[in-house]
Parts: structure tokens; C-alpha cells; sequence
């Protein structure tokens, strides 16, 4: 007796997940002890990457100025 297909995943390629019908912005990894992640199906969840890799970005240019880096 074969098994029925389980409802599609909310996981993409087993790292990202994307769920437009989650409200939730920040969910938790299939392993716990890794933390949590962004839901890509939330439209808060990319401004907030936005701004995180924008902050990153500020940072490293900054530090390059700072340090006279080659």
C-alpha cells in the first residue's frame, strides 16, 4: 500500500522557508539547536534583511576606510 504525498513543505531546499500564510517573521529551524530563521513568505522578513545586510555592508566599508585597508 503505497503512502499519500505529505502537503508541501514550507522548506526550500531544506534552508530557506517560505510560507505567505505564516504571520510569523522569525521561525524556528527543523533543528532546534541551530536557532531560527527568517520566513522568506513574509514581507517584513526581507526589509529586515535589507536593513541587516545594509548594516553589514556600512560596517565593512567603514572598517576598510578606518583601517587603510589595500
Amino acid at each position: 500500500m503505497e503512502q499519500q504525498p505529505s502537503p508541501k513543505s514550507p522548506w526550500k531546499y531544506g534552508l530557506f522557508y517560505y510560507d505567505k500564510n505564516d504571520p510569523r517573521i522569525m521561525v524556528p529551524k527543523p533543528n532546534p539547536y541551530l536557532g531560527f530563521t527568517f520566513n522568506f513568505g513574509h514581507k517584513v522578513s526581507w526589509l529586515a534583511m535589507g536593513v541587516l545586510l545594509t548594516i553589514i555592508m556600512w560596517a565593512a566599508v567603514t572598517a576598510k576606510a578606518h583601517w587603510h585597508m589595500p
